[in-house]
This record gives C-alpha cells, structure tokens and sequence, in this order.
C-alpha cells in the first residue's frame, strides 16, 4: 500500500516522505535488502532536493544496515563519511550522534583506542552544549570500554565521574522538590 502511495505522490517532497516511511519501515522489519534499496532511493532524491539532514538520516541508514549485516568496515566507512560532512555542517547534536555511530563501528572492527577517542570528543560537545542525558550515556560508555581497552583504574575514573554527575543531578532535583 505504501508502494503504492508513493508512486501517486505529486511532488519530490511527497514523494520522499514516503519513501523515507518505506525505509523506516524496512528496517523496523529487519528486511534489510528492502531497506538499503528504499534508503538509497531516498538519499538520491534527498540530494536532488538538497535536503541535507534527509539525506544524512538515509546514509546513517544505509551504514546501519551494512553494520546490523555484519559488513563492519563498510559501515564504518559510512559514518566516517557521515562525520565528517556533520562537521561541516556544525550541528553540534549531529556531530555527536555521528562520532557515537562511528565509535560503535571502530569497536566492531576492535580499534577500540579510537572507538574511545571518538566517544571522549562526543562526551565533551555533551559538556559544552549542557546535555546531561548525554553526558551521563557517554560516561557509561567509556567506562564499559575503557575496561576492556586501557584497563580498571580508567574505567574507574569514567564511573566515579559519571557518578558525580549523577549525584549532582540528584542534588538538583532534591533542591528543586524542597523549594515547591
């Protein structure tokens, strides 16, 4: 049915938000192959329109698919490209969420060095932009790592960090409950 929309859509942009739908879909659904070819459809007219953060959302797609398929060095591919066309961008959120996927990748491919450092550089953007949610997903993550990569002291520096953040948060919020 939803084929079918998409083909009696009038417009580009109606067309790729169909498109976009198909692809959402088909990754929901696991069918990866259908995913692949809906999200390159949608990254090709997404550039046609010019729609960047379309058809940035369609090649993260496309690198988590080639990653869910076990092709670890083509998605890493994927969102180093990605990275580095967020840069240019200077979204600081998308930037993040790229160095985040690019991270994942490198610790599929066991560079678990890198994979650390590009989990360091979101944790700071997190700092910088005041995003505790993600601050505290990015210490977490370091700690899991760095267990493994550089050993017990540094992951217990990344947890005692991530546990002083979460007691300030804590303190916060108890502040903000006696002063109601």
């Amino acid at each position: 049915l939803l084929e079918r929309i998409a083909g009696l859509a009038r417009t580009p942009q109606q067309v790729l938000r169909w498109r976009t739908e198909l692809m959402n879909r088909a990754y929901v659904r696991a069918d990866w192959q259908n995913c692949l070819r809906e999200a390159e459809r949608v990254l090709r007219l997404a550039n046609r329109l010019e729609d960047q953060e379309t058809a940035l959302n369609a090649q993260s797609f496309i690198a988590s698919v080639h990653l869910e398929m076990g092709d670890v060095d083509r998605a890493a591919i994927g969102f180093q490209d990605i990275l580095e066309r967020t840069r240019r961008m200077g979204n600081q959120k998308l930037i993040q969420t790229a160095l985040y996927n690019l991270a994942y990748a490198r610790d599929g491919q066991r560079r678990l060095g890198e994979c650390l450092s590009l989990i360091s550089e979101a944790l700071e953007l997190a700092e910088a932009i005041g995003d505790i949610p993600k601050q505290l997903g990015f210490l977490n993550q370091l700690t899991f790592y760095s267990k493994t990569a550089l050993g017990r002291n540094e992951a217990l520096q990344f947890a005692k960090r991530g546990l002083a953040l979460h007691q300030h948060i804590s303190g916060q919020e108890e502040e903000r409950i006696n002063n109601l």
